[in-house]
């Protein structure tokens, strides 16, 4: 059964660009290391589909929010990505890759549980 898995990431300082995420359908009895990210090989790519600045208590699509950020501004990227599941019980593993570690540690996080009929 095809099901789109969504990952919102949110930052209270502002946007945060130089992050990727994968996702992948694990196994809950062997979940995946959190510092494991090569072992597995079925990673699907997550991609960005929204974008969103709250700024002073409103709410702007990043893509029309045109004047500078001065200050802090917190944002929320939301990524989706397409994982076809079997029947049974599975786990969603989702793999973070930052390409800023000082801010934000590449890991795996392997505890979203499902279970398809």
């Amino acid at each position: 059964m095809p099901t789109t898995v969504r990952v919102t990431h949110y930052n209270v300082y502002g946007p945060f660009e130089n992050v990727d995420f994968f996702v992948c359908i694990g196994n809950p009895a062997k979940p995946t290391e959190p510092y494991d990210l090569d072992s597995a090989k079925d990673w699907v790519t997550a991609r960005l589909v929204e974008s969103l600045l709250y700024v002073n208590g409103k709410e702007y699509l990043r893509s029309e929010y045109k004047k500078p950020l001065k200050d802090e501004a917190s944002w929320d990227g939301t990524y989706e990505a397409e994982l076809t599941f079997q029947k049974g019980i599975h786990s969603i593993e989702i793999k973070i890759v930052s390409g800023e570690p000082h801010v934000l540690r590449s890991l795996v996080l392997d505890d979203r549980m499902v279970k398809i009929k």
